[in-house]
């Protein structure tokens, strides 16, 4: 099975967008192939659009810009309902993690929504959103083990993923690391 995690923040590195992205692919089971691409990749290339395609499981992460999905990223979203209405029906699960700036990621609510609305509309399967709150000082957390701390709530709702068989969970995750670690 494969999936594609796309980096939707317009900064090409040290984004919240492309952490969060790094802490979800630790998580992501063996069963999986994954490909991670930056937006600005996918916005100019067809040979990126056509590595989508072929994915079982596609997750977007984004910031919040004014309650919604950023402008870039919804250009993107265009260009590839665009794309997958070219090309015969396939089953793709949609998954998307927003980021805000403020402290608790309900915020990020409006925007799922969105992305939710587009997978509907590009005849794709909506998986399931995340909002993630606290902004940049998430980059200042990344000695924290996700699940701990204030990263609790968020290795929470990284789980949801498991439900599908996505992800492992994160007590078989932090053994690993324990293992690895020593």
């Amino acid at each position: 099975m494969k999936a594609a995690l796309i980096n939707g923040s317009p900064k090409a590195k040290g984004s919240n967008s492309e952490y969060l992205l790094a802490e979800l692919k630790k998580l992501i089971t063996n069963d999986y192939e994954t490909e991670v691409f930056h937006i600005n990749q996918c916005l100019h290339s067809q040979e990126a659009l056509e590595s989508i395609y072929t994915c079982d499981v596609l997750v977007v992460a984004f910031p919040l810009y004014v309650d919604g999905v950023p402008s870039h990223m919804l250009h993107f979203l265009e260009k590839m309902e665009s794309f997958f209405q070219s090309k015969e029906k396939k089953a793709i699960t949609v998954y998307a993690v927003a980021n805000c700036g403020f402290y608790e990621g309900e915020q990020t609510g409006l925007s799922l929504q969105m992305i939710e609305a587009w997978c509907k509309k590009a005849g794709l399967v909506w998986g399931q959103g995340v909002g993630a709150g606290a902004g940049e000082m998430l980059g200042s957390l990344q000695s924290v083990p996700i699940g701990h701390g204030p990263k609790k709530n968020l290795g929470r709702a990284l789980q949801w993923t498991n439900q599908t068989g996505f992800t492992q969970t994160m007590t078989e995750y932090q053994d690993k690391e324990r293992v690895t670690k020593k």
